[in-house]
């Protein structure tokens, strides 16, 4: 057989099926594409070589996999793979129409067909027990005949129609939706954030470690409770705080589509929980809060997670307390704003009847709002630092800490001052009943010398903050 004819037989065989996805091949698509009533509608996956590269290839394909058929179950006349992580599909109206109306009503099927793909790539993907993954799509679309009269020039106009719409930031057909990454993230930023994952995931990595931080009653002296900081310690540098690494990066969303943020808060309740056996009675009655966001209690099992770590280590429920962060990124830069703010209540509910006491933190400060003392079931009220910092030296500060305090006790809750960092503003703070959290006290430490700075603040510290 001459290299002609094998070129020509070739040449006549049927384009395959995209060998990843299954979905039908472009050609199939430029048959479509042509007639009349339909529209060409790109799909291009938010941030997905962001969770290539915290996740890896393999992970990224199984995603791929799962949103395409996602996307086929929202409708379209066809869909296939562009390339990549961009589709294309055809959706088609009612061809009867003219003019500007039929126009109209292609455009229509497109909003149709991208809110669909917008609701159905936002729900969370399980690719493996850990990860948690949540997608966004951004659109682009053009209509047949208006806007191109072939499969290419539609396609074209489609793919133009969407770049336009990522730099204006509409939120329109044509244009990102809202789920989108929210910055670019240097090679070396999405490398810590995929070692931050991996020392998350292994409970026996060391690297990831627990610090706590003593509060004190000024009207007494005595240690109350602790909070639970976890500390990320890298090679060569000093312990780093996993929020910081959220904010200084801007890795907020990427870390929230490759499950980090939700992965630790499990891992410090299994830390926590675990210490708080070893402890045993060497640290008393002594409460211990860790942080977590709604977004953390919005997901699945950490509720579960911790009644069967309480129960497993014989531990009382009121040994724990949450310290929760609402209001999104402005809170806390871990915090997801899409969390669906139902689960979240729920969640801290079933945590209120397991006996787990729970704290509102921030207060004053972000989103956190005067609503929330009506809608948690609340022990406590942590003021927000921004205040309690300037509580000596600006009467308005002063002021916001004295009202807080004042509404918190009208309500039968506790409240924490955080931030005291200096003898002047322990004094200043000290008339107003609150409790006292910060570096005056004791700087975070780890569990190991805890009981032994108990007893050393008992036998000398205890009496020169009385």
């Amino acid at each position: 057989m001459t290299r002609v004819r094998a070129g020509r037989r070739a040449a006549r065989r049927p384009a395959a099926a995209d060998p990843l996805t299954g979905l039908p091949p472009r050609s199939a698509l430029e048959a479509y594409a042509t007639a009349d009533g339909v529209a060409v509608v790109v799909l291009d996956v938010d941030g997905f070589q962001d969770v290539n590269a915290a996740l890896g290839f393999a992970a990224g394909d199984r995603l791929l996999v799962d949103l395409a058929r996602r996307l086929a179950a929202c409708g379209p006349a066809i869909l296939t793979r562009l390339g990549a992580d961009r589709f294309a599909a055809v959706v088609r109206a009612d061809p009867s129409a003219g003019g500007w109306l039929a126009e109209a009503a292609r455009l229509a099927e497109a909003a149709r067909l991208a809110e669909a793909a917008r609701v159905a790539t936002a729900a969370p993907a399980d690719l493996d027990s850990l990860a948690h993954v949540g997608m966004g799509v951004s659109v682009g679309v053009a209509a047949h005949p208006e806007h191109g009269r072939d499969a290419a020039t539609l396609l074209r106009r489609a793919e133009h129609a969407l770049r336009e719409a990522k730099g204006r930031g509409d939120s329109q057909v044509g244009v990102p939706s809202s789920g989108g990454v929210g910055g670019a993230h240097t090679a070396e930023q999405l490398r810590r954030l995929t070692a931050l994952r991996r020392a998350v995931c292994d409970p026996t990595d060391q690297s990831i470690r627990m610090y706590y931080q003593p509060q004190v009653d000024p009207g007494t002296g005595a240690v109350v409770g602790v909070e639970a900081l976890p500390r990320w310690h890298l090679r060569g540098r000093s312990p780093l705080d996993p929020a910081e690494l959220f904010r200084g990066v801007e890795t907020g969303p990427a870390a929230r589509r490759t499950g980090v943020p939700r992965l630790l808060a499990a891992r410090v309740l299994d830390d926590v929980t675990a210490q708080l056996a070893r402890w045993g009675d060497a640290t008393g009655e002594l409460r211990v809060s860790v942080n977590v966001t709604m977004s953390d209690l919005a997901g699945p099992d950490l509720v579960d997670r911790l009644a069967d770590r309480l129960a497993e280590r014989s531990l009382p429920a009121s040994r724990l307390q949450v310290e929760i962060a609402h209001g999104g990124p402005g809170a806390d830069p871990r915090a997801d704003p899409r969390a669906d703010p139902r689960a979240g209540l729920a969640a801290v509910s079933r945590l209120h009847r397991l006996g787990v006491s729970i704290a509102l933190d921030h207060f004053g400060g972000g989103a956190a709002s005067l609503a929330m003392l009506r809608r948690l079931p609340l022990a406590e009220v942590k003021i927000d630092r921004s205040f309690v910092l300037g509580a000596a030296t600006d009467e308005a500060d002063a002021a916001v800490v004295r009202a807080v305090v004042g509404l918190a006790g009208d309500l039968g809750l506790r409240t924490v001052a955080d931030g005291v960092e200096d003898e002047r503003t322990w004094r200043a703070l000290a008339r107003t009943g609150c409790l006292m959290q910060g570096w005056y006290c004791a700087r975070p430490m780890p569990a190991e010398r805890l009981v032994n700075w108990m007893a050393l603040y008992r036998d000398r510290l205890r009496p020169q903050l009385t």
